[in-house]
């Protein structure tokens, strides 16, 4: 039977509040403990669709919906601002705030992080990075800060790795039928619209029975070690969906010609 999960990335102050509580509306409704991506100190005017909340009642929110509501919090990141063109180890995109800076520089921007999570003394041990990009370094940074759980990866199974790091894999941007595996739904809500929020409510009528959170996948998989199969399906996903991007991009560009 597969287990699906709901993630929720680009949470900061300036995010479509509106869109925001429309959702925790809907998560309500349907007693669903999504993952909320945090970016505590964001830098991305990108993601600013609106008048800032201010730091305290924003933090308020978060730390409500952690405590109360039993949602899972996650550090996205420190600013949300690419420094590189880099895919690092998942090559999912080409940026990133972390790869290709040294070492010092990524510590000091989860250190800063997990300052501002202590600050308005919201708990967090979950790295979820920008765009998916982060490196061996990373890796290793999260695993001196007891930073050991990752959401990220193509496996169809979470588990541990060497360092310890327990990885929740994330392959998906919308509900799709799967016949067993756990699967984490990233979505992007700053600029949804309605229909959205329509298919949203379809999808977690169709799946409800199948939708877990973070802490039961946790329970089930915390012994269960990533292997040299899950390494391979992963590296041929990524591949894969590169392969399938370059098809993409020179059809649109025969196209277009």
């Amino acid at each position: 039977m597969p287990k699906y999960l709901i993630r929720v990335d680009d949470i900061c102050e300036g995010f479509n509040f509106k869109n925001f509580q429309r959702f925790k509306k809907i998560m309500f409704e349907y007693n669903i403990q999504p993952i909320l991506a945090v970016v505590p100190n964001n830098g991305d005017k990108n993601l600013i669709v609106q008048k800032a909340l201010s730091k305290v009642f924003f933090w308020k929110l978060i730390k409500n919906l952690q405590l109360k509501y039993k949602w899972t919090i996650g550090i996205h990141g420190y600013d949300h601002v690419y420094l590189s063109r880099n895919g690092g180890i998942m090559k999912t995109n080409n940026a990133s705030e972390f790869v290709g800076i040294s070492r010092q520089k990524q510590k000091n921007k989860l250190v800063k992080s997990l300052k501002i999570f202590d600050k308005y003394k919201v708990n967090t041990n979950l790295f979820i990075a920008p765009a998916h990009s982060f490196d061996v370094v990373t890796l290793s940074i999260l695993s001196e800060l007891n930073i050991n759980n990752i959401s990220d990866g193509f496996f169809n199974y979470p588990g541990v790795d060497k360092r310890g790091i327990f990885w929740l894999p994330q392959q998906l941007w919308d509900f799709k039928k799967k016949t067993n595996g756990v699967w984490t739904v990233n979505l992007h809500i700053n600029k949804w619209v309605d229909e959205d929020f329509i298919r949203l409510k379809k999808n977690l009528i169709k799946y409800k029975a199948h939708i877990v959170d973070f802490n039961y996948v946790k329970k089930k998989y915390f012994i269960r070690k990533i292997n040299y199969i899950d390494f391979t399906y992963n590296n041929y996903i990524i591949y894969q969906n590169k392969f399938i991007s370059l098809i993409v991009t020179i059809r649109n560009f025969l196209y277009l010609g």
